[in-house]
């Protein structure tokens, strides 16, 4: 009898040039452009959820003011 554990599943993946890395077509430098362009889009989230964060502090700070002053 073969458990689950025996027939662990492989992590699914779309990224060609991870499942082919030699591609004919690639350009050599294309791993280090790509390694740059995926530390963009680390930093651009990062800064994206810094900025929701604050933003979601703000609309905050605007509903407890509004409740406030409908209280008076």
């Amino acid at each position: 009898m073969v458990t689950l554990e025996a027939v662990a599943k492989r992590p699914h993946t779309n990224d060609l040039f991870e499942l082919f890395p030699d591609l004919p077509w690639t350009r050599p430098g294309a791993t280090d452009e790509r390694a740059r362009i995926l530390r963009q889009v680390d930093e651009t989230r990062a800064r994206a959820a810094v900025n929701i964060q604050r933003q979601k502090a703000a609309s905050e700070r605007v509903r407890e003011n509004l409740s406030a002053r409908r209280r008076r």
